[in-house]
C-alpha cells in the first residue's frame, strides 16, 4: 500500500500565497533559495524547495507535534545504547541537492546502517555523503511542496510519519514509499506497537508510555 502526500492545491494567481505559520514563494532560483537558507544560520525555520516552489514555515509547533517527535527520537537513543547500534543523528539539518533541484529540512534524522560514513564529517553535501537513513516527518499542514516527494527523491530510504495523530512507517518501494508494518532500520519495532504508545502519551504521559514500550519491545 502506498501512502501519497496529499497536497492543497497550488494557487499560480498568488505570488506569494500564504497559510497558517508560513509562506509559499513560486520562481524562486536555486541560488536564492541556497543563500536564503544559509542566510537563516541555526534559527528555527523550515524551509522546502521543489523546483522554483520554495516554502518557508515559521515554526511554532504545538505540544502534540512536540511530544510525537521526542518519543521517537527517545525510542531510538534507548536503541543506541541498549543494543549498542551505532547511530548518527541529524536533528533538522538542511538536506539539499542542486542537480535534482530539491531541499528539505526533517523534524528529525538519523544514519544508521551508513553511520561510519558520517564520522567525521563537518558539512552536509549529500552529493559526497549518503542521505540519512531514517527521518522523522511531522505533517500538521497543507504543503504545496512535496516534502515526501522529495525525501524520496533525494534517496532517503525510510520515513517514521505522523499524519492526523497517526503514525506510519514508510520504506522506499521503487520511485516511491510504501507502508510497512516495522522499520526497515529497527526490524524489532512495529508500527503498532508505537502508535499504541504515542495515543497512550495522553493518559499515561510521556515517561510511562515510553517506558511501557520499551518493555513490549523487549529494550528493558
Amino acid at each position: 500500500m502506498s501512502i501519497a502526500h496529499e497536497n492543497a492545491a497550488t494557487n499560480t494567481s498568488a505570488i506569494p500565497s500564504l497559510w497558517e505559520n508560513g509562506i509559499t514563494l513560486q520562481g524562486v532560483s536555486w541560488e536564492t533559495y541556497a543563500k536564503f537558507v544559509d542566510s537563516l544560520g541555526d534559527r528555527r525555520v523550515f524551509v522546502s524547495y521543489d523546483r522554483g516552489l520554495m516554502e518557508i514555515q515559521t515554526v511554532s509547533p504545538s505540544y502534540p507535534h512536540e511530544y510525537g517527535i521526542d518519543l521517537l527520537v527517545s525510542l531510538i537513543h534507548v536503541i543506541r545504547f541498549q543494543r549498542g547500534t551505532a547511530i548518527a543523528g541529524g536533528g533538522s539539518t538542511t538536506h539539499r541537492r542542486e542537480d535534482l533541484e530539491r531541499g528539505v529540512e526533517p523534524d528529525a534524522c538519523f544514519w544508521i546502517e551508513n553511520e561510519p560514513k558520517m564520522r567525521g564529517v563537518k558539512e552536509l553535501d549529500l552529493n559526497e555523503v549518503p542521505p540519512p537513513d531514517l527521518v522523522i516527518e511531522v505533517d500538521i499542514h497543507s504543503s504545496s511542496v512535496d516534502r515526501i516527494e522529495t525525501f524520496c527523491k533525494l534517496g532517503v530510504p525510510e520515513i517514521w510519519l505522523i499524519r492526523d495523530e497517526q503514525l506510519y512507517f514508510l520504506v522506499v518501494d521503487g520511485d516511491q514509499y510504501a507502508e510497512a508494518l516495522t522499520s526497515r532500520s529497527f526490524p524489532f519495532v512495529d508500527c503498532a506497537s508505537v502508535n499504541e504508545a504515542l495515543k497512550a502519551i495522553e493518559t499515561l504521559g510521556e515517561s510511562e508510555a515510553l517506558n511501557q514500550l520499551l518493555t513490549k519491545l523487549k529494550l528493558r
